[in-house]
């Protein structure tokens, strides 16, 4: 399966707010706006077994784009506060969560992109064979998650420190 640039479930809401900032703001200080979010599903079979809807119940949560560095690279940040849920839609069974969290998403002058998530409600998914210290599915993570992303916007890898929880495996049960 090809995988779709930066997938982790909050830098996906991130990636709404990098196109509602103005260009003209870019050569500033950091721009910041509330994060806008969508749910988000996933066809039966391709990270559960049944189809999974993501999302969220409140957010609190602001973007900030900073300038280009001195190297040509350019900070995202999003952090805040967020309840969401994670649902069955076959059999109606639903997982909530809730808790703060920081991102960090780096654009690299060469189109390389690294993400960095730390907190208590950070949703990240995986699908087989990607190269992923928690393996395939969607996972909830109390800790740190770090991703790393080709120029061309394919997911290289991830690394992950902390406590999660296999989303699939506890909705399946």
């Amino acid at each position: 399966m090809t995988r779709q640039p930066w997938r982790a479930v909050p830098v996906v809401l991130v990636l709404g707010a990098c196109l509602a900032i103005p260009a003209t703001t870019l050569a500033t200080a950091p721009s910041t706006s509330p994060t806008v979010t969508s749910p988000i599903s996933f066809a039966a079979g391709t990270l559960c077994h049944d189809e999974i809807l993501f999302e969220n119940l409140a957010l609190n949560s602001r973007d900030s784009l900073f300038a280009p560095g001195p190297d040509g690279a350019q900070r995202l940040l999003q952090r805040g506060f967020g309840a969401s849920r994670v649902t069955d839609e076959d059999s109606g069974k639903a997982l909530e969560f809730k808790g703060g969290y920081a991102i960090s998403i780096v654009f690299a002058a060469d189109g390389t992109v690294r993400v960095d998530a730390a907190g208590t409600d950070i949703l990240a998914w995986y699908f087989a064979g990607d190269d992923s210290e928690l393996g395939a599915g969607i996972f909830h993570v109390t800790g740190r998650v770090t991703e790393w992303y080709a120029s061309d916007g394919s997911f290289l890898r991830a690394a992950f420190s902390g406590t999660s929880t296999n989303v699939c495996d506890v909705l399946a049960a």
